[in-house]
């Protein structure tokens, strides 16, 4: 059994153009008591994308996702997730999110299995919670596709933040998503960690999964990021690949430590600070 979107078979990652958007922004705008966070944001991201979102503190990034995950509306403007408006989405299952915290648990007694479990009751029907073999085997592949098989049965609390970390990417997995959306998930992870988070992100995209990733530090992801997305001022300010004056500014990596920063076409970002 592999880990991926229903019906996606290992092979090369690609990006699949023939089918409609993961996400389709279009004059996306969200406001708080009145005052805008993000304005006429236009976004697409194709299946099979690898996605890094990126831009400083305050700039709408964490807002973006939210919209995107249903969790705030927009003010104006239009949202579609695989093709269907987000005012009849149902299928919210087919989303995996990986929030920033990286601890788990909450001082509940539950093993690294029961947390990746709780994962696959959105694949459930509501009056059928309890899982079944197959549901059990899917648990089973997503906590060793992040490297925890022998600490299926340990406590959540006693494992490390890195490991906490890879068994909320497992809880997520366990619903087989389409699109998987993380929130800095090498924020607090040591190097050892984060190894194995890239072989993990560099094997789901291999099965077609979509990734989005809000990062600060995409130095680990560098060799699998095909966009980059800049936010500023609630406002997209570039959308293309990553360049290394990019990759500078926003993401904390030098492709080439030993050249001098240099400007780029199209890398006239607009934002201060």
């Amino acid at each position: 059994m592999s880990i991926g979107p229903a019906g996606s078979a290992s092979g090369t990652a690609h990006t699949d153009i023939t089918q409609p958007p993961v996400v389709r922004i279009r004059g996306g705008a969200v406001a708080y008591a009145g005052q805008r966070v993000l304005s006429d944001v236009h976004l697409d991201v194709v299946p099979g994308d690898v996605v890094a979102l990126l831009g400083p503190n305050g700039s709408g990034k964490s807002t973006l996702v939210r919209a995107i995950l249903g969790l705030v509306p927009l003010s104006s403007g239009s949202l579609e997730l695989f093709g269907t408006p987000i005012t009849r989405q149902r299928d919210r299952a087919r989303i995996g999110y990986v929030p920033q915290r990286h601890t788990v648990g909450g001082g509940v007694p539950a093993t690294v299995e029961e947390i990746v479990a709780s994962g696959r009751l959105a694949r459930r029907p509501l009056l059928m919670p309890w899982l079944g073999s197959a549901d059990r085997g899917v648990v089973t592949d997503a906590i060793a596709t992040v490297g925890l098989a022998e600490k299926a049965h340990a406590q959540i609390s006693t494992l490390s933040g890195g490991q906490q970390r890879r068994a909320l990417i497992a809880r997520a997995l366990a619903g087989e998503p389409d699109l998987l959306v993380m929130d800095e998930p090498f924020a607090g992870v040591d190097v050892a960690n984060q190894e194995i988070l890239t072989r993990t992100l560099t094997k789901l995209t291999s099965t077609g999964v979509t990734l989005l990733i809000v990062t600060h530090e995409i130095g680990p992801i560098a060799a699998l990021v095909r966009r980059t997305v800049v936010l500023g001022h609630g406002r997209v300010a570039y959308d293309g690949p990553p360049t290394p004056s990019v990759l500078r500014r926003f993401a904390g990596a030098d492709p080439d430590p030993h050249s001098p920063p240099a400007p780029e076409p199209g890398d006239s970002f607009g934002i201060v600070g």
